[in-house]
């Protein structure tokens, strides 16, 4: 498990998953977000917002995608029981 402290991130956004009991957190992670292609994203999962697991990888682009590189920010919201990023 990682503490808060361990994870580097920019942009942070929390998801509460109510149905789950845990939360997500999402944010900028590319160690070159301002130049060269991107990465994508990861996400850590916690109970208690203190102890994480992760990095879990939610979105690497396939092959052709139209964006290559300055991914950051993501936000994650729950939509007719599905979710987007």
């Amino acid at each position: 498990m990682l503490k808060t402290s361990d994870i580097h991130l920019r942009d942070p956004f929390v998801l509460p998953v109510e149905a789950e009991r845990q939360y997500y957190l999402y944010g900028t992670t590319d160690a070159a977000v301002w130049r060269g292609r991107a990465e994508g994203f990861d996400a850590y999962r916690s109970v208690d917002l203190v102890a994480w697991e992760g990095p879990i990888p939610v979105f690497r682009a396939p092959e052709g995608f139209w964006a290559t590189e300055n991914y950051w920010a993501p936000e994650v919201h729950r939509y007719g029981g599905r979710y987007y990023l």
